[in-house]
């Protein structure tokens, strides 16, 4: 948060606005998170016991639908940011998200 306000330079009531939108969306997506975490380290338990593949699509379609959520807030989290900016820092936010993305790929995430 600190380097996105500094790189696209966030009034005082941007970076409130900012902050409630980030501690909304973590309220939300940490027991997202939380709970893909677990159910991917099952889904792999799971595999090494040899099971049904039915019960294996089960399993990937429960990880599959708590990733989709999870990247649905993170889009929401990215439209209601997009929101609260002018349109000059909304390209300087679209420079930055995409070279940390960049970045992020390069290590693998």
């Amino acid at each position: 948060m600190k380097r996105l306000e500094r790189r696209v330079r966030l009034d005082g009531e941007q970076q409130a606005a900012l902050r409630r939108s980030l501690e909304g969306l973590e309220r939300e997506a940490a027991p997202v998170a939380r709970r893909l975490h677990a159910e991917r380290f099952r889904l792999a338990t799971l595999l090494k016991s040899h099971p049904e593949p039915e019960e294996i699509r089960r399993h990937a379609r429960l990880v599959s639908a708590l990733q989709v959520r999870l990247d649905s807030l993170a889009a929401e989290g990215m439209i209601h940011e997009m929101a609260v900016l002018r349109p000059d820092q909304r390209e300087e936010y679209i420079k930055a998200f995409r070279g940390e993305r960049q970045n992020n790929r390069r290590r693998g995430f």
